[in-house]
């Protein structure tokens, strides 16, 4: 399996990725696994927009699971692909420009100041 890596944190998961017997890659993957936070999902779609996505939530502040349950959760993701959600992507066109958008699309005016909002 091949698998492209997006994240800051990514000397954290290596060893279990290579356990797993899974080939990182930064072309052509099968999937992309998107170890972070929103940030880092959002990247892993502008960077490999369409491929399937792994999200394993991590943050250092957030202990809810800890890095020792992602081998678990991959592992677990990777032998269940009839669980993955599908996001629908958000789609605009501004004159001949389509902008394709995960969760939202920012509209920005110039002079920022005189754009009121109620």
């Amino acid at each position: 399996m091949r698998i492209a890596l997006v994240s800051n944190k990514s000397e954290l998961i290596k060893k279990d990725l290579k356990e797993l017997d899974i080939q990182t890659v930064k072309k052509n993957p099968d999937y992309v696994l998107a170890f972070g936070g929103d940030g880092t999902l959002l990247a892993s779609e502008e960077k490999y927009p369409g491929v399937p996505k792994i999200f394993i939530y991590y943050s250092g502040t957030c202990l809810k699971c800890s890095v020792g349950d992602f081998k678990h959760a991959l592992k677990f993701a990777l032998e269940n692909p009839e669980k993955f959600s599908e996001f629908i992507l958000l789609e605009a066109e501004i004159g001949k420009k389509k902008i394709v958008a995960l969760n939202d699309i920012n509209i920005h005016y110039t002079p920022p100041c005189a754009l009121r909002y109620s």
